[in-house]
Protein backbone atom coordinates (compact mmCIF):
# COMPACT_ATOMS: atom_id res chain seq x y z
CA UNK A 1 0.00 0.00 0.00
CA UNK A 2 3.07 2.22 -0.08
CA UNK A 3 4.74 3.42 -3.26
CA UNK A 4 8.44 2.79 -3.78
CA UNK A 5 9.17 4.97 -6.82
CA UNK A 6 7.87 7.92 -8.80
CA UNK A 7 5.75 5.89 -11.21
CA UNK A 8 4.06 3.94 -8.42
CA UNK A 9 3.27 7.08 -6.44
CA UNK A 10 1.93 8.93 -9.47
CA UNK A 11 -0.24 5.91 -10.31
CA UNK A 12 -1.78 6.21 -6.82
CA UNK A 13 -2.54 9.89 -7.45
CA UNK A 14 0.21 11.19 -5.16
CA UNK A 15 1.43 14.56 -6.46
CA UNK A 16 5.15 15.00 -7.06
CA UNK A 17 6.10 18.66 -7.55
CA UNK A 18 9.45 17.85 -9.21
CA UNK A 19 9.90 14.18 -10.03
CA UNK A 20 13.15 12.72 -11.36
CA UNK A 21 12.07 12.74 -15.03
CA UNK A 22 11.03 16.38 -14.66
CA UNK A 23 14.51 17.23 -13.38
CA UNK A 24 15.92 15.52 -16.46
CA UNK A 25 13.72 17.64 -18.72
CA UNK A 26 14.64 20.96 -17.11
CA UNK A 27 18.33 20.01 -16.87
CA UNK A 28 18.91 18.45 -20.28
CA UNK A 29 16.12 19.18 -22.74
CA UNK A 30 14.54 22.55 -21.96
CA UNK A 31 15.96 25.31 -24.16
CA UNK A 32 14.79 27.88 -21.62
CA UNK A 33 15.80 26.31 -18.33
CA UNK A 34 18.77 24.00 -18.93
CA UNK A 35 21.23 26.89 -18.66
CA UNK A 36 19.52 28.25 -15.53
CA UNK A 37 18.85 25.12 -13.49
CA UNK A 38 21.23 22.43 -12.32
CA UNK A 39 19.69 19.42 -10.63
CA UNK A 40 22.71 17.15 -11.16
CA UNK A 41 23.42 16.74 -7.44
CA UNK A 42 19.74 16.26 -6.61
CA UNK A 43 19.36 13.70 -9.40
CA UNK A 44 22.36 11.71 -8.22
CA UNK A 45 20.92 11.26 -4.73
CA UNK A 46 17.24 11.27 -5.68
CA UNK A 47 14.65 9.06 -4.04
CA UNK A 48 10.90 9.51 -4.22
CA UNK A 49 10.87 10.12 -0.47
CA UNK A 50 12.70 13.42 -1.02
CA UNK A 51 9.51 14.70 -2.65
CA UNK A 52 7.41 14.08 0.46
CA UNK A 53 6.81 16.97 2.83
CA UNK A 54 4.86 16.29 6.04
CA UNK A 55 2.87 19.32 7.15
CA UNK A 56 0.60 18.13 9.94
CA UNK A 57 -0.19 15.04 12.01
CA UNK A 58 -3.27 13.69 13.72
CA UNK A 59 -3.74 10.70 16.02
CA UNK A 60 -6.41 8.04 16.17
CA UNK A 61 -8.59 8.12 19.29
CA UNK A 62 -6.81 5.10 20.78
CA UNK A 63 -3.35 6.54 19.98
CA UNK A 64 -2.44 3.48 17.91
CA UNK A 65 -2.24 5.25 14.56
CA UNK A 66 -0.62 8.43 13.31
CA UNK A 67 -1.89 10.17 10.20
CA UNK A 68 0.82 12.30 8.56
CA UNK A 69 -0.49 14.87 6.11
CA UNK A 70 1.73 15.59 3.09
CA UNK A 71 0.41 18.95 1.90
CA UNK A 72 2.55 19.51 -1.20
CA UNK A 73 1.83 15.94 -2.28
CA UNK A 74 -1.91 16.15 -1.59
CA UNK A 75 -1.62 12.81 0.18
CA UNK A 76 -1.66 11.20 3.62
CA UNK A 77 0.53 8.51 5.19
CA UNK A 78 -0.80 6.12 7.83
CA UNK A 79 1.76 5.09 10.47
CA UNK A 80 1.65 2.35 13.10
CA UNK A 81 2.52 4.27 16.27
CA UNK A 82 3.82 1.23 18.16
CA UNK A 83 6.33 0.20 15.50
CA UNK A 84 6.91 3.55 13.84
CA UNK A 85 6.20 1.92 10.49
CA UNK A 86 4.39 3.58 7.60
CA UNK A 87 1.69 1.21 6.42
CA UNK A 88 0.00 3.07 3.58
CA UNK A 89 -0.12 6.22 1.50
CA UNK A 90 -3.29 7.57 -0.09
CA UNK A 91 -3.92 10.54 -2.34
CA UNK A 92 -6.70 12.94 -1.39
CA UNK A 93 -7.88 12.98 -4.99
CA UNK A 94 -8.50 15.89 -7.34
CA UNK A 95 -11.53 18.12 -6.87
CA UNK A 96 -13.58 18.34 -10.05
CA UNK A 97 -14.89 21.83 -10.91
CA UNK A 98 -16.63 20.73 -14.11
CA UNK A 99 -20.28 19.78 -14.50
CA UNK A 100 -19.25 16.23 -13.61
CA UNK A 101 -18.20 17.33 -10.12
CA UNK A 102 -20.38 17.93 -7.08
CA UNK A 103 -19.47 21.60 -6.56
CA UNK A 104 -21.67 24.43 -7.79
CA UNK A 105 -18.74 26.16 -9.42
CA UNK A 106 -15.60 28.15 -8.72
CA UNK A 107 -14.72 31.86 -8.96
CA UNK A 108 -11.64 32.38 -11.12
CA UNK A 109 -12.50 35.84 -12.43
CA UNK A 110 -11.05 39.04 -10.98
CA UNK A 111 -14.04 41.34 -11.32
CA UNK A 112 -14.89 42.37 -7.73
CA UNK A 113 -17.89 40.07 -7.86
CA UNK A 114 -18.87 36.56 -6.79
CA UNK A 115 -19.32 34.40 -9.85
CA UNK A 116 -19.32 30.64 -9.43
CA UNK A 117 -18.85 28.90 -12.76
CA UNK A 118 -18.33 25.32 -13.86
CA UNK A 119 -14.97 24.86 -15.56
CA UNK A 120 -14.86 21.98 -18.08
CA UNK A 121 -11.88 19.74 -17.51
CA UNK A 122 -10.54 21.76 -14.58
CA UNK A 123 -9.56 20.09 -11.33
CA UNK A 124 -7.55 21.16 -8.32
CA UNK A 125 -5.41 19.38 -5.76
CA UNK A 126 -6.96 19.58 -2.30
CA UNK A 127 -3.56 19.93 -0.57
CA UNK A 128 -4.78 20.36 3.02
CA UNK A 129 -2.72 22.22 5.59
CA UNK A 130 -4.18 20.84 8.82
CA UNK A 131 -6.20 17.71 9.46
CA UNK A 132 -8.19 16.37 12.40
CA UNK A 133 -9.63 13.00 13.38
CA UNK A 134 -12.97 12.29 15.02
CA UNK A 135 -15.12 9.26 15.76
CA UNK A 136 -18.84 8.83 15.12
CA UNK A 137 -20.60 5.50 15.53
CA UNK A 138 -17.30 3.76 16.17
CA UNK A 139 -15.90 4.85 12.80
CA UNK A 140 -12.84 7.10 12.57
CA UNK A 141 -12.99 9.98 10.12
CA UNK A 142 -10.41 12.52 8.97
CA UNK A 143 -11.36 16.08 8.08
CA UNK A 144 -9.00 18.12 5.91
CA UNK A 145 -8.64 21.91 5.54
CA UNK A 146 -7.85 22.16 1.83
CA UNK A 147 -5.63 25.23 1.65
CA UNK A 148 -3.35 24.51 -1.31
CA UNK A 149 0.38 25.14 -1.57
CA UNK A 150 3.24 24.88 -4.05
CA UNK A 151 6.95 24.11 -4.06
CA UNK A 152 10.03 26.02 -5.10
CA UNK A 153 13.43 24.38 -5.56
CA UNK A 154 15.98 27.14 -6.03
CA UNK A 155 14.98 28.92 -9.23
CA UNK A 156 12.41 26.27 -10.12
CA UNK A 157 8.80 27.22 -9.41
CA UNK A 158 6.10 24.59 -9.59
CA UNK A 159 3.35 27.22 -9.72
CA UNK A 160 2.98 28.98 -13.06
CA UNK A 161 0.63 31.65 -14.39
CA UNK A 162 -1.47 30.16 -17.17
CA UNK A 163 -0.78 32.98 -19.62
CA UNK A 164 2.98 32.51 -19.18
CA UNK A 165 2.72 28.87 -20.26
CA UNK A 166 -0.04 28.49 -22.80
CA UNK A 167 -0.73 30.91 -25.67
CA UNK A 168 -3.44 29.06 -27.60
CA UNK A 169 -5.53 25.90 -27.55
CA UNK A 170 -2.62 24.03 -29.09
CA UNK A 171 0.56 26.05 -28.48
CA UNK A 172 2.86 26.81 -25.57
CA UNK A 173 4.97 29.82 -24.73
CA UNK A 174 8.56 29.43 -25.91
CA UNK A 175 9.66 28.87 -22.30
CA UNK A 176 7.87 25.52 -22.52
CA UNK A 177 8.41 24.94 -26.22
CA UNK A 178 9.13 21.23 -25.82
CA UNK A 179 5.77 20.54 -24.17
CA UNK A 180 3.15 18.56 -26.08
CA UNK A 181 -0.57 19.36 -25.89
CA UNK A 182 -2.65 16.65 -24.27
CA UNK A 183 -6.38 16.00 -24.40
CA UNK A 184 -7.22 18.66 -21.81
CA UNK A 185 -5.44 21.54 -23.55
CA UNK A 186 -8.45 22.96 -25.39
CA UNK A 187 -10.62 23.08 -22.27
CA UNK A 188 -7.77 24.61 -20.31
CA UNK A 189 -7.31 27.46 -22.78
CA UNK A 190 -11.06 28.05 -23.01
CA UNK A 191 -11.18 28.35 -19.23
CA UNK A 192 -8.07 30.40 -18.54
CA UNK A 193 -6.51 31.70 -21.74
CA UNK A 194 -4.81 35.07 -21.18
CA UNK A 195 -5.26 34.95 -17.39
CA UNK A 196 -2.93 34.64 -14.41
CA UNK A 197 -4.65 31.49 -13.15
CA UNK A 198 -2.19 29.57 -10.97
CA UNK A 199 -1.58 26.03 -12.24
CA UNK A 200 0.94 23.32 -11.45
CA UNK A 201 3.62 21.89 -13.71
CA UNK A 202 4.04 18.96 -11.34
CA UNK A 203 2.99 15.37 -11.93
CA UNK A 204 -0.76 15.94 -11.55
CA UNK A 205 -0.80 18.07 -14.70
CA UNK A 206 2.26 17.08 -16.73
CA UNK A 207 3.39 13.63 -17.85
CA UNK A 208 7.20 13.63 -17.89
CA UNK A 209 7.55 9.97 -18.94
CA UNK A 210 9.30 11.16 -22.09
CA UNK A 211 11.62 13.81 -20.70
CA UNK A 212 12.26 15.18 -24.18
CA UNK A 213 8.59 15.96 -24.79
CA UNK A 214 6.48 16.30 -21.61
CA UNK A 215 2.73 16.07 -22.14
CA UNK A 216 0.53 18.77 -20.61
CA UNK A 217 -2.49 16.68 -19.64
CA UNK A 218 -4.80 19.34 -18.20
CA UNK A 219 -4.86 22.49 -16.09
CA UNK A 220 -4.71 21.57 -12.40
CA UNK A 221 -4.97 24.20 -9.66
CA UNK A 222 -3.93 24.51 -6.03
CA UNK A 223 -6.30 23.97 -3.10
CA UNK A 224 -9.80 22.61 -2.68
CA UNK A 225 -11.39 25.89 -1.45
CA UNK A 226 -13.11 24.08 1.37
CA UNK A 227 -12.98 21.01 3.60
CA UNK A 228 -13.36 17.29 3.01
CA UNK A 229 -14.11 14.26 5.17
CA UNK A 230 -12.57 10.82 4.60
CA UNK A 231 -13.11 7.45 6.24
CA UNK A 232 -9.76 6.74 7.89
CA UNK A 233 -9.79 2.98 7.28
CA UNK A 234 -9.40 3.29 3.51
CA UNK A 235 -9.28 7.08 2.95
CA UNK A 236 -12.43 6.98 0.86
CA UNK A 237 -14.02 10.40 0.40
CA UNK A 238 -17.39 10.59 2.15
CA UNK A 239 -18.10 14.33 1.84
CA UNK A 240 -16.72 17.58 0.41
CA UNK A 241 -17.93 21.12 1.08
CA UNK A 242 -18.15 21.87 -2.64
CA UNK A 243 -18.62 25.60 -3.26
CA UNK A 244 -19.81 26.40 0.28
CA UNK A 245 -16.85 28.56 1.24
CA UNK A 246 -16.96 30.95 -1.69
CA UNK A 247 -20.76 31.08 -1.74
CA UNK A 248 -21.31 31.59 2.00
CA UNK A 249 -18.38 33.95 2.51
CA UNK A 250 -19.61 36.11 -0.35
CA UNK A 251 -23.18 36.12 0.92
CA UNK A 252 -22.21 37.16 4.45
CA UNK A 253 -19.06 39.21 3.81
CA UNK A 254 -18.85 40.21 0.14
CA UNK A 255 -16.08 42.64 1.07
CA UNK A 256 -13.88 39.67 2.05
CA UNK A 257 -14.61 37.47 -0.97
CA UNK A 258 -11.36 35.80 -2.02
CA UNK A 259 -9.46 38.81 -0.69
CA UNK A 260 -6.14 38.93 1.10
CA UNK A 261 -4.43 40.33 4.18
CA UNK A 262 -1.04 39.03 5.23
CA UNK A 263 2.41 40.20 6.29
CA UNK A 264 2.81 42.34 3.17
CA UNK A 265 0.09 44.65 4.52
CA UNK A 266 2.24 45.75 7.47
CA UNK A 267 2.85 49.52 7.82
CA UNK A 268 6.02 50.99 6.37
CA UNK A 269 6.01 54.08 8.59
CA UNK A 270 4.67 55.12 11.99
CA UNK A 271 4.68 53.44 15.37
CA UNK A 272 3.54 50.08 13.97
CA UNK A 273 6.33 49.67 11.38
CA UNK A 274 8.65 47.40 13.37
CA UNK A 275 8.32 44.51 10.89
CA UNK A 276 9.36 46.65 7.93
CA UNK A 277 12.11 48.35 9.92
CA UNK A 278 13.59 44.98 10.87
CA UNK A 279 14.07 43.91 7.25
CA UNK A 280 16.94 44.43 4.84
CA UNK A 281 15.61 47.06 2.45
CA UNK A 282 16.50 44.99 -0.61
CA UNK A 283 14.70 41.85 0.60
CA UNK A 284 11.64 40.62 -1.24
CA UNK A 285 9.36 41.10 1.77
CA UNK A 286 10.60 44.67 2.30
CA UNK A 287 9.95 45.44 -1.36
CA UNK A 288 6.49 43.88 -1.21
CA UNK A 289 5.59 45.85 1.93
CA UNK A 290 6.81 49.06 0.30
CA UNK A 291 4.63 48.37 -2.75
CA UNK A 292 1.61 47.63 -0.56
CA UNK A 293 2.08 50.97 1.20
CA UNK A 294 2.39 52.95 -2.06
CA UNK A 295 -0.87 53.97 -3.80
CA UNK A 296 1.09 54.20 -7.05
CA UNK A 297 1.81 50.48 -6.76
CA UNK A 298 -0.53 48.22 -4.77
CA UNK A 299 -1.52 50.52 -1.90
CA UNK A 300 -4.54 52.75 -1.31
CA UNK A 301 -4.95 56.50 -0.89
CA UNK A 302 -6.91 55.81 2.30
CA UNK A 303 -5.92 52.86 4.46
CA UNK A 304 -8.76 53.53 6.88
CA UNK A 305 -7.54 56.59 8.77
CA UNK A 306 -7.46 59.13 5.96
CA UNK A 307 -3.83 58.44 5.04
CA UNK A 308 -2.19 56.44 2.28
CA UNK A 309 -1.07 52.92 3.14
CA UNK A 310 -1.93 49.26 2.67
CA UNK A 311 -5.47 48.66 1.49
CA UNK A 312 -8.33 47.41 3.67
CA UNK A 313 -9.62 43.93 2.87
CA UNK A 314 -12.56 45.46 1.01
CA UNK A 315 -10.14 46.69 -1.66
CA UNK A 316 -8.69 43.23 -2.33
CA UNK A 317 -11.83 41.38 -3.47
CA UNK A 318 -10.97 38.56 -5.90
CA UNK A 319 -7.21 38.90 -5.41
CA UNK A 320 -7.06 35.17 -4.59
CA UNK A 321 -9.68 34.02 -7.10
CA UNK A 322 -7.00 33.12 -9.64
CA UNK A 323 -4.95 31.32 -6.97
CA UNK A 324 -6.50 29.39 -4.09
CA UNK A 325 -9.68 31.35 -3.37
CA UNK A 326 -11.05 30.79 0.12
CA UNK A 327 -8.25 28.54 1.34
CA UNK A 328 -8.72 27.22 4.92
CA UNK A 329 -5.65 26.87 7.12
CA UNK A 330 -6.71 25.20 10.36
CA UNK A 331 -9.56 22.87 11.25
CA UNK A 332 -10.75 21.54 14.61
CA UNK A 333 -13.46 19.15 15.75
CA UNK A 334 -15.24 19.28 19.07
CA UNK A 335 -18.41 18.53 20.94
CA UNK A 336 -20.79 21.39 21.75
CA UNK A 337 -24.53 21.90 22.09
CA UNK A 338 -25.16 18.18 21.75
CA UNK A 339 -23.49 18.05 18.35
CA UNK A 340 -20.16 17.17 16.85
CA UNK A 341 -19.00 20.46 15.36
CA UNK A 342 -16.26 21.31 12.90
CA UNK A 343 -14.71 24.78 12.81
CA UNK A 344 -12.28 26.01 10.19
CA UNK A 345 -11.02 29.40 9.02
CA UNK A 346 -9.48 30.79 5.85
CA UNK A 347 -5.92 32.06 6.03
CA UNK A 348 -5.99 35.07 3.71
CA UNK A 349 -9.48 36.40 4.51
CA UNK A 350 -9.89 35.43 8.18
CA UNK A 351 -13.35 33.92 7.72
CA UNK A 352 -14.50 31.10 10.01
CA UNK A 353 -17.01 28.41 9.01
CA UNK A 354 -18.94 26.16 11.39
CA UNK A 355 -20.51 22.82 10.42
CA UNK A 356 -22.45 20.15 12.26
CA UNK A 357 -20.66 16.90 11.41
CA UNK A 358 -22.70 14.61 13.66
CA UNK A 359 -23.42 12.72 10.44
CA UNK A 360 -20.03 12.79 8.66
CA UNK A 361 -21.60 11.72 5.38
CA UNK A 362 -23.99 14.68 5.35
CA UNK A 363 -22.62 17.63 7.38
CA UNK A 364 -24.79 20.70 7.83
CA UNK A 365 -23.43 24.19 7.29
CA UNK A 366 -24.43 26.29 10.32
CA UNK A 367 -22.91 29.75 10.05
CA UNK A 368 -19.95 31.87 9.02
CA UNK A 369 -18.21 34.58 11.06
CA UNK A 370 -15.45 37.00 10.18
CA UNK A 371 -12.57 37.17 12.65
CA UNK A 372 -11.60 40.74 11.76
CA UNK A 373 -14.71 42.82 10.94
CA UNK A 374 -12.64 46.00 11.14
CA UNK A 375 -10.68 44.84 8.10
CA UNK A 376 -13.57 45.80 5.87
CA UNK A 377 -12.57 49.46 6.07
CA UNK A 378 -9.20 49.48 7.86
CA UNK A 379 -5.82 48.06 6.98
CA UNK A 380 -4.12 45.97 9.68
CA UNK A 381 -1.93 48.78 10.97
CA UNK A 382 -4.86 51.15 11.44
CA UNK A 383 -7.06 48.50 13.06
CA UNK A 384 -4.22 47.37 15.32
CA UNK A 385 -3.57 50.93 16.49
CA UNK A 386 -7.18 51.47 17.54
CA UNK A 387 -7.59 48.01 19.08
CA UNK A 388 -10.15 46.64 16.62
CA UNK A 389 -7.98 44.32 14.53
CA UNK A 390 -9.16 40.85 15.52
CA UNK A 391 -7.32 37.91 13.95
CA UNK A 392 -5.34 38.07 10.71
CA UNK A 393 -4.07 34.77 9.31
CA UNK A 394 -5.64 32.29 11.78
CA UNK A 395 -2.89 29.67 11.53
CA UNK A 396 -3.99 27.58 14.48
CA UNK A 397 -7.12 26.95 16.50
CA UNK A 398 -8.18 24.92 19.53
CA UNK A 399 -11.66 23.62 20.25
CA UNK A 400 -12.46 23.85 23.97
CA UNK A 401 -15.36 21.67 25.00
CA UNK A 402 -17.46 22.94 27.90
CA UNK A 403 -15.63 20.81 30.45
CA UNK A 404 -12.28 22.33 29.44
CA UNK A 405 -13.42 25.91 28.90
CA UNK A 406 -12.59 28.58 31.50
CA UNK A 407 -16.12 29.95 31.08
CA UNK A 408 -17.89 26.61 31.27
CA UNK A 409 -19.12 27.05 27.69
CA UNK A 410 -17.71 25.36 24.62
CA UNK A 411 -15.80 27.57 22.23
CA UNK A 412 -12.89 27.97 19.85
CA UNK A 413 -9.60 29.76 20.34
CA UNK A 414 -7.94 31.28 17.25
CA UNK A 415 -4.32 32.39 16.93
CA UNK A 416 -3.80 35.20 14.42
CA UNK A 417 -0.25 34.74 13.14
CA UNK A 418 0.14 38.16 11.53
CA UNK A 419 -2.15 40.12 13.82
CA UNK A 420 -0.33 38.88 16.91
CA UNK A 421 -3.64 38.08 18.61
CA UNK A 422 -5.43 35.25 20.34
CA UNK A 423 -9.22 35.30 20.47
CA UNK A 424 -11.72 33.03 22.17
CA UNK A 425 -15.22 32.64 20.74
CA UNK A 426 -17.84 30.70 22.66
CA UNK A 427 -21.05 29.13 21.40
CA UNK A 428 -24.15 30.82 22.76
CA UNK A 429 -27.83 30.02 22.93
CA UNK A 430 -27.54 26.27 23.50
CA UNK A 431 -27.66 23.89 26.44
CA UNK A 432 -24.94 21.32 26.98
CA UNK A 433 -26.50 17.88 27.51
CA UNK A 434 -25.52 15.57 30.34
CA UNK A 435 -23.30 12.76 29.05
CA UNK A 436 -23.09 9.36 30.69
CA UNK A 437 -20.86 6.48 29.72
CA UNK A 438 -21.71 2.81 29.44
CA UNK A 439 -20.20 -0.11 31.33
CA UNK A 440 -18.61 -1.34 28.11
CA UNK A 441 -16.44 1.77 27.90
CA UNK A 442 -13.60 0.58 30.07
CA UNK A 443 -10.77 2.82 28.87
CA UNK A 444 -10.49 6.58 28.84
CA UNK A 445 -10.46 6.62 25.05
CA UNK A 446 -13.32 4.14 24.87
CA UNK A 447 -15.37 6.14 27.33
CA UNK A 448 -14.86 9.30 25.32
CA UNK A 449 -15.92 7.58 22.12
CA UNK A 450 -18.95 5.97 23.74
CA UNK A 451 -20.00 9.19 25.40
CA UNK A 452 -19.69 11.20 22.22
CA UNK A 453 -21.56 8.65 20.12
CA UNK A 454 -24.33 8.31 22.71
CA UNK A 455 -24.67 12.05 23.13
CA UNK A 456 -24.86 12.72 19.41
CA UNK A 457 -27.57 10.11 19.02
CA UNK A 458 -29.59 11.24 22.02
CA UNK A 459 -29.32 14.99 21.67
CA UNK A 460 -29.06 15.76 17.95
CA UNK A 461 -32.58 17.13 17.84
CA UNK A 462 -32.89 18.59 21.32
CA UNK A 463 -29.73 20.67 21.47
CA UNK A 464 -29.07 22.22 18.09
CA UNK A 465 -26.30 24.84 18.25
CA UNK A 466 -27.24 28.43 17.84
CA UNK A 467 -26.48 30.03 14.50
CA UNK A 468 -24.06 32.42 16.15
CA UNK A 469 -21.30 32.75 18.67
CA UNK A 470 -19.96 35.53 20.81
CA UNK A 471 -16.38 36.75 20.98
CA UNK A 472 -15.48 36.68 24.63
CA UNK A 473 -11.77 37.43 24.91
CA UNK A 474 -9.23 39.13 22.66
CA UNK A 475 -5.65 39.10 23.94
CA UNK A 476 -3.08 41.03 21.94
CA UNK A 477 0.41 39.59 22.02
CA UNK A 478 1.97 42.34 19.91
CA UNK A 479 3.75 40.13 17.43
CA UNK A 480 3.46 40.91 13.77
CA UNK A 481 2.56 44.47 12.98
CA UNK A 482 4.21 46.02 16.00
CA UNK A 483 7.12 43.91 17.09
CA UNK A 484 8.05 42.46 13.72
CA UNK A 485 8.28 38.81 14.73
Amino acid sequence: MLCQNDDACIAKGVHLPLQLKAMEYYDDHSAKFKSKLDFSTARASYTTATQFEPEYVAWSLDDSTIYANLQENSAIVTINAATGTATSIHAYGLKDWSSAGTADGIDTVKDNDCKLEKKPGFKSMRMPDSIATFVVGGVTYIVTANEGDDKEYGDFEEKQKFKDMIVSASAFDSDFGEFVAGAGMADAFANFGGTKMAITIGSSAVDYSDATAPIFKAAVGFGGRGVSIYKASDMSLVWDSGSDFEREQCAAYPWAHNGIQDEEFAPKTGSQNDLYASLVSSSKLATDIADMNDPRQDGCEDGGAGEAGPCPLNNTIDERSLKDGAGPEAVVIGYACGRMLMVTATEKQGTAFVYDVSDPTAPKFLFVRHLSPASQSKNPGVAYADGTLGDIDPESSIFLQASASPTGKAGVMFAGAWSGTISFYEFEGCVEPTITTTAAATTTAGAAAAATTAAVAANSAAHAPAASWAMLIVASILVAFRDGA
